[in-house]
């Protein structure tokens, strides 16, 4: 996302939103994020997006299932809505693969 929101054509209707929105990436591996708006996440997400959700009306997640799989393990997703966007190139990695906690939302 950061090598192409900064670039991205005005007449995409999303170029705005995404640059100028603050955005919270969650990483095992950066060390430093330098995208307009954003900051990297303590290397505990268990207690970063608490702070999130009281500080914001609405927290979403972009493109990490892993990431979910951790909020849904610690009860920290209220409301899921999932938007797939489906290539079919063989086997993959499953959204809700083994060892998904089950939870009501």
């Amino acid at each position: 996302f950061a090598s192409y929101w900064p670039q991205a054509p005005d007449t995409n209707p999303f170029t705005k939103l995404m640059n100028e929105k603050p955005k919270y990436v969650a990483s095992r591996t950066l060390t430093n994020v330098d995208w307009n708006n954003t900051k990297l996440l303590d290397a505990d997400v268990t207690t970063s997006v608490p702070l999130l959700k009281e500080r914001y009306k609405e927290v979403h997640v972009v493109g990490s299932s892993d990431l979910v799989q951790t909020l849904l393990r610690h009860e920290l997703i209220d409301r899921m809505n999932i938007w797939q966007f489906p290539v079919i190139l063989g086997e993959g990695k499953r959204f809700f693969g083994d060892g998904t906690i089950p939870t009501t939302l």
